[in-house]
């Protein structure tokens, strides 16, 4: 995952070329800019930074038994019943 990072303390833009974000708070209001925010506002829920292409690889690997044991895998795949 080359273009994965975890930004530095008060960084305030993702690095390199990327879309722009925008939220409206409501439905048909206004829509605000996000592009420009501190990540670290919802801690590692928001900081992370990443690309589709690092993403999908991550996945890819994930669900090929390729980070985990198979015996790990396995566990996280069986549903507990209603």
């Amino acid at each position: 995952m080359r273009h994965t990072y975890f930004p530095a303390r008060r960084e305030r833009s993702i690095r390199g070329a990327h879309p722009d974000g925008y939220q409206a708070t409501t439905p048909g209001a206004p829509l605000r800019d996000l592009t420009v925010f501190d990540p670290p506002w919802a801690w590692s829920a928001g900081q992370l930074v990443s690309t589709p292409r690092d993403l999908n690889r991550f996945i890819a690997a994930f669900m090929d038994g390729r980070l985990l044991k198979a015996e790990q895998l396995r566990e996280m795949r069986t549903t507990a019943p209603r």
